[in-house]
This record gives C-alpha cells, structure tokens and sequence, in this order.
C-alpha cells in the first residue's frame, strides 16, 4: 500500500514538473522573433559568421 502511494506521488510530480517545463519554454520561444537575411553578405555583417551556401540560412533571434 505504501509503494503504491509513493510510486502515485512520483508520477505526479513528474507530470506537473514537465508541464511547468513546457510552460516556460513556450513562453521563452515566443517572446523572440526570427529574422532570415536576404543576402549573404547582410546575413554575414550581422552575424559575424561565414555562410557556407550561396544564400545565407541563418536565423536570428530579436528581441
């Protein structure tokens, strides 16, 4: 009996531990705004990184 409450109790706090996780991450990913560079050379000045393709593929976060 007292395995079963602490093994119910475990399971409970995983499940409100990984919603609160989730919670938090989608508030993080949604205050941020992707931008994606038209040129390669715009995409390098503001990046300060080579791009290893024609078109520029990096995306940046602004805040």
């Amino acid at each position: 009996m007292r395995k079963k409450i602490i093994i119910i109790t475990l399971v409970i706090v995983i499940i409100i531990s990984g919603l609160i996780v989730f919670v938090i991450q989608k508030k993080n990913t949604k205050n941020a705004l992707t931008v994606a560079f038209k040129t390669q050379q715009e995409c390098e000045k503001a990046t300060s990184k080579a791009c290893s393709f024609s078109m520029c593929d990096y995306n940046c976060k602004v805040y």
